[in-house]
């Protein structure tokens, strides 16, 4: 199996996008997805639980980029009320990240694997991204126009 990991912008579009194999964890490509979209500092970047480490949240520290990865509970160990709270407000947000997922899905009956090979499954990606994105800008391009 593989993992798809993609980077996109506050309406949902895909920037970047890095596929790994289904046995790497999800803590080693956060880095090198934000080193290929080439983002500035100051932004927010929002990742579920899997990208949560404390090497994660140096690496954006280091680069300028503020820290919105939802925080996971350590074994043993609940989350705080504020802890909490602060996964309440980075899920509000990341829904339209999340939407790009279900979109490719729903649309393209993306998530199959139709080919063999890490290469093969990659490039199948990337095209599932640029299709989501050609389908999405004719209404963001109306929303726009409505402003």
């Amino acid at each position: 199996g593989y993992k798809k990991h993609v980077l996109t912008d506050e309406q949902g579009l895909v920037e970047a996008l890095i596929t790994t194999p289904a046995n790497c964890a999800d803590t080693v490509a956060l880095p090198a997805l934000i080193e290929k979209s080439e983002l500035s500092s100051g932004v927010s970047v929002l990742a579920d639980k899997g990208y949560c480490s404390k090497k994660n949240s140096e690496y954006l520290a280091g680069r300028g980029l503020v820290d919105g990865i939802m925080l996971k509970a350590i074994r043993g160990k609940t989350l705080s009320e504020s802890q909490k709270a602060f996964n309440r407000v980075i899920s509000k947000t990341r829904c339209l990240i999340e939407r790009t997922f279900g979109s490719i899905r729903r649309w393209f009956l993306g998530g199959r694997c139709r080919y063999r090979g890490l290469e093969r499954r990659h490039t199948q990606n990337i095209l599932e991204a640029m299709a989501y994105n050609l389908k999405r800008m004719p209404g963001l391009l109306v929303l726009e126009g409505v402003k």
